[in-house]
């Protein structure tokens, strides 16, 4: 079944998605158009539940600026948005952060010198490629790394309540050399349609880098 007629706004149009972040939403091909020089990656994933897997491509389209494209049997969607990364283009990382059989994908936005953000973006057979916001309608950024004067990651359980999305972002509060210590949150979310609630937040204080509740492993996330 074509995917077309489900963008959320008329080609060319510029909406917030994130914040002061902005996507463009245009005719498949557009948005996703490149010029010589710049980079792009493919992975494949089960965006729309069907059973079969597809193509989801981040391009390179500005110093500034990247798409995301979701591939389907008969066409194709595609969003760009603002990003500031550095060589070489990170992949996407294919996730289901709600267990729907739906996947999600985990997009670097920015790369700095020892920290990741991520925006998560899904399919909704509404509106086409959206992010993940938070159940306000802000934005949902994730972080992954921080070098010595941070922790960052992300990571996914499952309780009674099905699967929880997590994040860890914590902070240096003692001395960077021997056993650093950390102070921060570990955020369990829900995520419900194409937003996150907040389940539970623990305290994180005085942490050596081995303490559990700094452990994030992305792969728990997967599909």
């Amino acid at each position: 079944m074509p995917h077309k007629g489900i963008r959320i706004a008329a080609a060319g149009a510029v909406v917030a998605v994130a914040g002061t972040a902005l996507a463009t939403v245009a005719a498949s091909g557009t948005a996703s158009a490149q010029e010589p020089g710049y980079e792009s990656t493919t992975v494949y994933a089960d965006v729309d539940g069907d059973g079969k897997p597809n193509a989801v491509t981040v391009n390179e389209v500005s110093p500034n600026r990247q798409a995301l494209i979701f591939a389907f049997a008969e066409d194709a969607l595609d969003v760009s948005f603002e990003a500031d990364t550095a060589p070489p283009l990170q992949p996407p990382r294919v996730v289901d952060v709600d267990a729907d059989g739906r996947d999600e994908v985990v997009v670097a936005k920015v790369v700095g010198a020892n920290t990741l953000t991520f925006t998560v973006w899904k399919f909704d057979q509404v509106r086409g490629i959206v992010p993940l916001t938070t159940n306000a309608g802000g934005p949902f950024d994730v972080f992954e790394g921080g070098g010595i004067a941070a922790v960052s990651g992300y990571t996914c359980a499952t309780d009674h309540d099905g699967r929880q999305f997590v994040t860890v972002n914590a902070h240096l509060v003692g001395p960077p050399s021997g056993n650093p210590r950390y102070d921060g949150e570990r955020t369990s979310y829900k995520v419900t349609g194409n937003s996150v609630t907040v389940q539970s937040v623990t305290p994180i204080r005085q942490a050596g880098r081995d303490d559990p509740l700094l452990v994030a492993d992305p792969a728990t996330c997967a599909s």
